[in-house]
């Protein structure tokens, strides 16, 4: 029975199109949010050479510090908002994003109010005890941290909340502004009216992405109970990624000014900014595995679950190794680019970043698991993986290679980390399945519902030919599983007639794709369709369109089983597409 039906398990065409509309949305969204800075950057290299972009290096813990809070707030209040809306409790989903909101907010007034107020001992703090005539571009970097943690709610949020195009927009108009306005302001104020135009420019973003996603799934409803304890401990893993990231940071500014002073500085400072570029394409898949893989994990779906994380994590390798050859081949023109016109800076600067690009694309690895074991529930190991590459091991051999073998070899330390951080999720891996020896690898899911027969997931097409093969793969499935010739013959006939209607009725034939799974438990049948395309309720208009017409009414038996005979109906619309859930008796 087993080997039957690996035969007609195969749900990957839905998960695979919805990852790449979804990842590709999100991909587009983060590295429009890093042109303003890379611009900024390049105009601030052109302007003010070295010495300017040591202060980008210096005052970038501050975007980090935004990005941390941004990110562990937003990333936690995704993950439990989808467990929720995959539970169907929309009032605690709203409850959990308004919390998200009300946490963004009063948490980043009060942290950048300090770091205002104790302005003189923060700056002395970041530069290593220099004292830097940056103050103007501090503050206004702070303002625009402070919404950069608010910026990151709508940005992970506005696909739950079926506004998936919010993202692009929002970051595209910031793009936009933060040029315009970095180059008006830049003339007038200085090195501190770079970073003015930027914060301009995202506080203008923020209030159009604001108006945007009001009146979709998720709506703003003041809440007392604001579950800090669970948000913080599902975000951890991403939100402490940016923590780790923004100490990380620190450290190497010190150890590259004390080994190389501005040179090496300004050098590291270019690579922070591509760096940031770099994580759009990296954080990109790991933000896109982490709201559709906690819903699949919620639902215990293994089938559709293990072909997206596979589909997610070539696709993700793909993509960053193509980046970094092109960051390789083209690293002459990047430091021209970046005002290193320099003999000695140009020279460093071709050497680092073979380095860094090695290490970008280990970090695209490590970075998928991270999202896994954080959707999973294994916050521990998220949090252990991401700690062990991105703080503890890169500064350790940092100080560790500096010390004993020279400034240059500093660099070396990022791959060498990378590679270290993957041996740890090698050992990770076995500690897990050691524990449960039921796990497979690579992504330790349990299959043992699949094997014992009780669930089917599979995908068709816009083809109406498949429709017919969907009921028959369900035939098979009802009937290997025990159930009676009449409850076969209804289940399958039901499905292939939603099927039918899903495509009769969808004017983006080009853009559809259709998931089913049925799961058998021990009382219940449970169904659960989701299409692409506009929103339609296939049950819905049958019971607006056909279920009083005697003559198309006996066209669809299963239709009308299901409309009398369903204890649970529910139809939304969630990550963008048409979910359609259906439960009936099993006797």
């Amino acid at each position: 029975m087993t080997s039957r039906l690996s035969d007609i398990v195969d749900n990957s065409a839905f998960f695979e199109t919805l990852y790449r509309k979804h990842s590709f949305l999100n991909v587009v969204s983060l590295i429009l949010s890093v042109i303003g800075p890379l611009v900024c950057t390049i105009l601030i290299g052109k302007k003010y050479g070295a010495a300017g972009l040591s202060a980008v290096a210096v005052c970038s813990p501050l975007f980090f510090l935004g990005a941390f809070l941004g990110t562990i707030l937003s990333g936690g209040g995704n993950v439990l908002v989808s467990q929720a809306v995959a539970r169907r409790e929309d009032t605690e989903a709203n409850r959990i994003y308004s919390a998200t909101w009300i946490l963004g907010v009063c948490g980043g007034v009060a942290i950048f109010s300090l770091l205002l107020l104790f302005e003189d001992q923060v700056m002395l703090f970041l530069s290593a005890g220099q004292r830097l005539d940056i103050m103007g571009y501090y503050r206004w970097m702070l303002v625009m941290a402070f919404l950069t943690i608010l910026q990151w709610i709508p940005l992970n949020f506005c696909r739950l909340a079926g506004r998936p195009n919010v993202g692009p927009l929002m970051t595209g108009i910031m793009a936009v502004c933060t040029v315009a306005f970095a180059l008006k302001f830049a003339d007038t104020m200085g090195l501190a009216g770079v970073a003015f135009g930027q914060a301009l420019a995202c506080l203008c973003s923020l209030l159009i992405a604001v108006i945007l996603m009001h009146g979709g799934l998720l709506r703003f409803r003041f809440t007392k109970r604001l579950r800090i304890r669970a948000i913080l401990a599902n975000g951890s893993p991403f939100g402490m990624e940016r923590l780790y990231m923004m100490i990380s940071i620190y450290i190497m500014n010190i150890i590259f000014h004390l080994s190389g002073g501005h040179i090496a500085l300004a050098v590291y400072g270019v690579i922070q900014t591509l760096h940031r570029f770099m994580t759009a394409f990296i954080s990109g898949a790991a933000q896109t595995i982490l709201p559709v893989a906690g819903m699949l994990n919620a639902e215990r779906d293994v089938v559709s679950l293990g072909k997206f994380l596979k589909h997610a994590a070539i696709s993700g390798n793909v993509i960053v190794v193509a980046a970094s050859v092109m960051l390789i081949a083209f690293r002459g023109h990047l430091a021209a680019l970046f005002g290193l016109t320099g003999n000695a800076d140009t020279a460093l600067f071709r050497y680092a970043i073979v380095f860094y690009a090695a290490y970008a694309v280990i970090l695209q690895n490590t970075t998928v698991f991270a999202a896994w074991f954080n959707a999973s529930g294994r916050l521990k190991f998220a949090n252990l993986l991401l700690f062990l590459q991105e703080l503890f091991l890169l500064c350790l051999l940092a100080v560790l290679f500096g010390a004993f073998f020279g400034a240059r070899t500093v660099w070396v330390s990022f791959p060498v980390s990378g590679a270290l951080s993957i041996l740890a999720l090698v050992i990770i891996l076995f500690v897990i399945r050691r524990r449960n020896k039921r796990l497979v690898y690579p992504f330790l899911l349990d299959p043992s519902a699949v094997l014992a027969g009780n669930d089917l997931s599979f995908s068709v097409s816009n083809d109406l030919a498949d429709a017919s093969k969907a009921s028959e793969r369900i035939s098979v499935f009802c009937e290997d599983s025990g159930l009676t010739k009449k409850q076969t013959m209804l289940i399958s006939l039901s499905v292939e007639e939603f099927i039918i209607l899903i495509i009769n009725n969808n004017d983006s034939a080009s853009s559809l794709g259709i998931s089913c799974r049925l799961t058998l438990g021990k009382d219940d049948i449970t169904m659960r369709i989701r299409s692409r395309g506009r929103m339609f309720d296939p049950l819905a208009y049958y019971k607006e369109h056909i279920s009083g017409d005697i003559e198309r009414s006996v066209e669809v038996i299963g239709l009308k089983y299901i409309g009398e005979n369903a204890k649970v109906i529910d139809y939304r619309e969630t990550f963008g597409v048409n979910n359609l859930l259906i439960t009936i008796g099993r006797n």
